[in-house]
């Protein structure tokens, strides 16, 4: 944990520089969180256009699938009219295998750009966990920081009030600033 300057009070630091401090960490964490939040909505609202897309892909697909079907049922019946019409239906059905084919890649590239945007929202999300974790260590260390503090001015409060009291209590080490506080 990195070292903080705060300024010294009597029985510890100033309590408005610990205030301040604290406050700027929420901010920048709170500020951090929207912006993980909003990016996690952005990645959900355009994965749902995805899949819209795709769907309507997979429909199209399906509807020239099912015209490929009709036309190689017809096959024989157009055979049998004339060369002009057979020539007609072979550009029908390569047109068809075209749209076929381009239906699929599209619908096979959209699946990838689909799986990435859901990896991409899921590591935001596991962003957004680390850093509400990290946050919660930070106020727990803190807090135990706190306590630590507290503790270590008992000793000194009370001989001062002993002696205030006009009793005399036998001296104990008291701790410094470094003591308590680590890199």
């Amino acid at each position: 944990m990195a070292r903080i300057g705060f300024r010294s009070a009597m029985f510890g630091f100033n309590k408005s520089d610990v205030n301040l401090y604290l406050m700027k960490l929420q901010q920048e964490y709170s500020l951090k969180e929207q912006e993980l939040l909003k990016k996690v909505a952005d990645l959900e609202k355009e994965n749902l256009e995805i899949k819209q897309k795709s769907d309507q892909n997979e429909k199209e697909l399906l509807t020239a699938r099912g015209e490929l079907s009709y036309f190689k049922g017809k096959e024989q019946e157009i055979e049998q009219m004339s060369e002009s019409i057979g020539t007609m239906y072979m550009v029908a059905m390569q047109n068809a295998q075209e749209i076929i084919g381009e239906a699929e890649a599209t619908a096979h590239e959209i699946n990838q750009i689909s799986s990435l945007r859901l990896e991409a929202a899921a590591k935001a999300e596991q962003q957004l966990k680390a850093i509400k974790e990290s946050i919660k260590s930070s106020a727990e260390q803190f807090a135990e920081d706190i306590n630590s503090m507290s503790l270590s001015l008992e000793g000194p409060k009370n001989r001062l009030a002993a002696q205030l009291e006009g009793k005399k209590l036998p001296e104990i080490p008291v701790m410094l600033e470094n003591d308590y506080l680590q890199d």
